[in-house]
């Protein structure tokens, strides 16, 4: 575990953290001035990034650091916010809402070049940065001001609905809270939950949705898979009155923060889907949190003492993707495993031939890895060409989920492993549309 800043307890809120990352809300200059502040984890060295002393909920993907800003606020009462970015790469800071069209509730949000925020009308703006279009979603709420607590994902953005409420007023009426999801590929709405009882912020990484439901009277998480149109109980709370805190979700790791009257501390726990194992990450005083790779950050205080923690996880909780930089022909590695029963006489897709073709020719890297994920392509263009479009899917999503851990263990860079991922998904979309 790694103290990444310290001091008073109120110092800090919202971290987020993308690749070697962390980015947080700090309250250092008082608690009426918030600014946004980054630590990279390679260098060890901390930066400001914003003095506006009004900056709120941070968010990052890549070189890219969005937050919700009052700073144009002047004389106007209410609400009245704007969400800004700052990009690491060329040191610039841009607004990008209109003047007093965000609201400042847990938004906004980044995923690739795509920035959401709810806006003071409960709509959802989704600006393209590669466009630099906006674009607005409306939406149904029963009760001015609620608070959708967005996420997004590449094309899907996910959300906490109260369009079932009953009632004269927020604070009096019953809310009956759904999960929705928008598809701005489909420009499609579906709804996640019927329960009408979902609590806080859904969390979303690929085809899975997380998030906490109070359906049994007790803070439980649960899961949707988009693929399946399932929905599991990941954890079921251990008590009535357990508060459990917004989940996080990253691959297969699922995140959050629990406390229960019957235990003096707010710990943060881990559930790996593909164990079907539950960790204890940190006991102590601690929530809001976020997950990515290896890596859980989180805040934790005692008696007025604080500060921000990572935790990396060991490769006991998950084994190492290859020998490292070793080669080792005759040795047994570790590299994911896939089916070799493709004929080379197959016809391969072209765009999965040409992401072959970069892995193979132009891309540098350990050769057991390059093997492992020129096979998974290979075994995808088999499974198609054999109209098993489920294994040919399976199997690129295999390919996405190793070139993100490679990018977090440093042996590709961000670009390399942006590349990759986005025209394997590319093929997916590809896939699933015929």
């Amino acid at each position: 575990m790694t103290r990444i800043a310290t001091g008073v307890l109120s110092y800090w809120n919202q971290p987020a953290i993308y690749n070697d990352k962390i980015v947080w809300e700090d309250y250092r200059n008082g608690y009426e001035n918030s600014d946004i502040y980054m630590y990279d984890i390679s260098t060890g060295k901390e930066t400001q990034i914003t003095t506006s002393g009004s900056a709120h909920f941070p968010d990052i993907y890549g070189d890219r650091i969005v937050w919700i800003d009052e700073r144009n606020k002047g004389s106007n009462s209410g609400y009245y916010y704007d969400v800004y970015m700052y990009d690491l790469s060329t040191g610039k800071e841009t607004q990008i809402s209109a003047d007093g069209s965000a609201y400042d509730y847990e938004s906004p949000s980044i995923s690739g070049d795509k920035i959401v925020w709810q806006g003071s009308e409960d709509n959802i703006y989704v600006h393209n940065l590669s466009t630099n279009e906006t674009i607005e979603i409306v939406t149904e709420q029963q009760y001015p001001g609620t608070n959708l607590r967005l996420d997004i994902f590449n094309d899907k953005i996910v959300y906490w609905d109260t369009r079932d409420a009953y009632g004269t007023e927020f604070n009096d009426g019953i809310l009956n809270p759904n999960i929705y999801m928008y598809n701005l590929s489909t420009n499609k709405e579906t709804q996640i939950t019927t329960s009408k009882s979902a609590v806080g912020k859904p969390s979303i990484y690929d085809d899975k949705i997380v998030w906490v439901d109070n359906r049994d009277g007790k803070d439980d998480i649960y899961m949707y898979d988009i693929s399946t149109k399932k929905e599991t109980l990941i954890k079921a709370s251990e008590e009535v009155g357990c508060s459990t805190g917004s989940p996080k979700i990253y691959g297969d790791r699922i995140v959050w923060s629990d406390s229960c009257y019957s235990d003096e501390y707010s710990n943060i726990r881990m559930y790996n889907l593909s164990t079907s194992t539950e960790t204890l990450i940190a006991r102590g005083n601690a929530w809001y949190l976020d997950v990515y790779g290896d890596k859980i950050v989180w805040i934790e205080g005692h008696n007025g003492d604080g500060g921000i923690y990572m935790a990396t996880l060991t490769w006991d909780e998950e084994p190492p993707l290859d020998d490292n930089n070793t080669d080792d022909s005759n040795g047994i590695d570790n590299e994911t495993q896939v089916p070799d029963n493709c004929s080379s006489e197959l016809t391969p897709l072209d765009r999965t031939q040409a992401l072959k073709e970069y892995v193979e020719c132009t891309y540098k890297c350990n050769v057991k890895t390059k093997t492992g994920l020129a096979t998974l392509l290979d075994t995808s263009m088999c499974h198609y060409e054999n109209c098993d479009n489920k294994k040919a899917v399976s199997m690129l999503k295999s390919f996405i989920h190793l070139a993100e851990k490679m990018r977090v263990c440093k042996q590709i860079s961000a670009e390399e492993a942006d590349y990759m991922v986005k025209e394997a998904r590319k093929i997916i979309d590809l896939i699933e549309t015929h």
